[in-house]
């Protein structure tokens, strides 16, 4: 599962980025805490 996350956070947090429920960057900061930077900007913007 280190190796998905480690090379789909960047595309996970731009699919979600128009999400109307911005908790699903709650959940991916849960599974994958090593990328949690990259989720918060993305949950942000």
């Amino acid at each position: 599962m280190k190796a998905f996350f480690d090379t789909k956070y960047l595309e996970l947090a731009e699919i979600f980025r128009n999400y109307q429920d911005k908790s699903v960057y709650q959940l991916l900061i849960t599974v994958d805490p090593a990328h949690q930077t990259s989720y918060d900007e993305a949950r942000k913007n």
